[in-house]
């Protein structure tokens, strides 16, 4: 089946293909292959000490720059997490557990800790899949954070 048999079988026209990923895909082609091997080890400082790379100097290396403000919108996402981790562990406070020196203990629930650790988790399978899209020399956006652009 040729191409154009299949846009037509799928009722693909060029207006319902989205042009904003039409744009990343061509912001992408754009990155030569010495931008990728030159900023290798500064991208991958960007999912490490996300502050380093954002403020680099040489801004015109595009894979740095991709990479920075993924990790700096990665980062934004963990300092909010942690925030609200600490709020909910600290408040939601429950049961009266008394150890033998007569000192009460309160515990957070595990409805509490549970979900907010599994978030956690996500969080850091994200900072993983951004150390090994630099690795490969990709530049796929982080699910959820793809949406989030605060760092430009």
């Amino acid at each position: 089946m040729s191409e154009k048999e299949f846009n037509q079988k799928e009722n693909i026209t060029p207006d319902s293909v989205d042009s904003e990923n039409m744009q990343k895909i061509d912001e992408n082609e754009e990155i030569t292959e010495s931008e990728i091997k030159e900023g290798r080890n500064m991208a991958l400082l960007s999912y490490i000490v996300p502050v380093v790379p954002y403020f680099y100097k040489e801004k015109d290396n595009k894979f740095v720059k991709f990479h920075a403000r993924q990790g700096m919108n990665l980062f934004l996402v963990l300092i909010i997490y942690t925030v609200v981790y600490n709020i909910l562990t600290r408040a939601i406070k429950i049961g009266h557990i008394m150890n033998r020196g007569g000192v009460v203990i309160r515990m957070t629930p595990w409805w509490v800790t549970f979900p907010l650790s599994v978030i956690g988790c996500i969080l850091a399978v994200m900072d993983i899949m951004g150390i090994v899209q630099v690795l490969n020399g990709e530049t796929q956006e982080l699910p959820i954070i793809k949406d989030l652009k605060i760092f430009k």
